[in-house]
């Protein structure tokens, strides 16, 4: 595989990294994980981290994503601009972008 396909493949891994993280965080923060030793300093933090998401319009930006966004365009767009590689790699950046979009759901339901 070539370092151009990586770099796409870890694109999206970025995007879905970042999700997650987020995900454990609102987890987190409304008691629903389980934490060893979290401070009440870094509950503070991270309580006001995302209270600041959220007034800054996060569930408005995330249910437009999810509105608009399609996997099967974002794979036509690739391939458009020849950033697709063998069926395997397709495959993987499918299965990406569809975990992405189950991850930013799961964030909104886990707020709600």
């Amino acid at each position: 595989m070539t370092r151009l396909l990586i770099a796409v493949q870890l694109y999206y891994k970025s995007h879905l990294l970042l999700l997650d993280s987020l995900k454990k965080l609102i987890m987190a923060v409304g008691g629903r994980m389980w934490c060893l030793s979290s401070s009440s300093e870094c509950s503070v933090i991270v309580k006001k981290f995302l209270s600041n998401l959220l007034s800054q319009g996060f569930l408005k930006n995330a249910l437009e994503v999810l509105s608009t966004f399609e996997p099967s365009k974002e794979l036509a767009r690739l391939e458009s601009s020849s950033l697709i590689g063998p069926p395997s790699h397709r495959r993987k950046i499918k299965h990406t972008l569809d975990s992405i979009i189950k991850t930013l759901s799961s964030c909104i339901l886990t707020k709600n």
